[in-house]
C-alpha cells in the first residue's frame, strides 16, 4: 500500500503505546547515562535517532491509518486536535534529526562534516510536517518542505537503501497527493505518481515493492546508524 492514502489496516493503539514506551525508556536511559564514562556522542547519537523513528512513526499512524481517520477518503480532514498531535510529533522527529547533525559538527570529529547519511532520514521526517501542513490546509508551506524532502534523498539517489526507498517513494506520494487537490496541478500530480512508481519498481526485493512506508520506521536500527559510527 503506498504512503499518500489513508490505509485500511488494524487499529494502531496498541502500538501507539508501544511506541510511547518506547520514548519514555529512551529518555530514562539518556539521563542515566549521561553522566557514566561509557556515555558517548555515538550513544547520544543513536538514542536521538531512535526517538525520532518513534516520532515519526506516531506521526504516521496518525496521519494515514483508518484509526485516527473517519473515512479512507484521502482529502477528508482529520480532527484537528489529532492534526495538532501529528505535526508535534513530526516536527519532534525532525528537531532530533537536526540535533544529530548539530552535535557531530559540534563534536570536531570528522563524521561531523558529512550529513550525508543522515539525510534520507531527515527526509522522511520533512515529508511527515509537510503532510501536516497540506492536512491544515497550508499547501505552498506544504510543497516547499516536500521539495527539501525529495533533495535530501536525491543527494545519493543511486545508492539508497530500500527503507530509504520507501521513504523516497512515500514523498513523492505525498506530493502528488498535495498536487491533485490543487488546482491546474494535476501534472504535477501525476509526475510525481510515476516517479514514485519507478522507484518502486527499482526496489531489488519484490517483498519490498508496494510495501507500507511504516515500515522503514519499524527497525530501531538502519544503514545511516551505523555509517555515522564508523567514523
Amino acid at each position: 500500500s503506498n504512503g499518500g492514502t489513508v490505509e485500511n489496516i488494524k487499529p494502531f493503539d496498541s502500538a501507539m503505546n508501544a511506541w510511547r514506551d518506547g520514548l519514555t525508556i529512551l529518555e530514562e536511559l539518556d539521563n542515566k547515562s549521561r553522566d557514566s564514562s561509557l556515555w558517548s556522542v555515538h550513544h547520544t547519537i543513536v538514542c536521538k535517532s531512535m526517538k525520532a523513528r518513534l516520532y515519526g512513526n506516531m506521526a504516521w499512524a496518525i496521519l494515514f491509518t483508518s484509526s485516527y481517520i473517519s473515512t479512507r477518503l484521502k482529502t477528508q480532514p482529520i480532527k484537528e486536535d489529532q492534526l495538532k498531535i501529528a505535526s508535534e510529533y513530526s516536527t519532534l522527529a525532525l528537531k532530533l534529526y537536526d540535533d544529530i547533525v548539530a552535535l557531530c559538527a559540534e563534536s570536531g570529529n570528522s563524521f561531523g562534516v558529512d550529513e550525508t547519511p543522515m539525510k534520507p532520514s531527515m527526509g522522511k521526517a520533512l515529508g511527515l510536517v509537510a503532510s501536516c501542513y497540506a492536512r491544515a490546509g497550508s499547501a505552498v508551506t506544504a510543497e516547499g518542505l516536500l521539495q527539501s524532502a525529495m533533495d535530501s534523498f536525491n543527494i545519493d539517489d543511486e545508492n539508497q537503501c530500500p527503507l530509504s526507498q520507501i521513504d523516497h517513494r512515500s514523498v513523492l506520494l505525498y506530493y502528488s497527493s498535495l498536487c491533485s487537490n490543487w488546482e491546474k496541478r494535476e501534472t504535477d500530480a501525476l509526475k510525481n505518481e510515476e516517479l514514485a512508481l519507478k522507484i518502486n519498481n527499482q526496489l531489488l526485493n519484490e517483498n519490498f515493492r508496494g510495501l507500507s512506508s511504516i515500515y522503514s520506521g519499524l527497525l530501531f536500527f538502519t544503514i545511516s546508524d551505523f555509517e555515522w559510527l564508523e567514523h
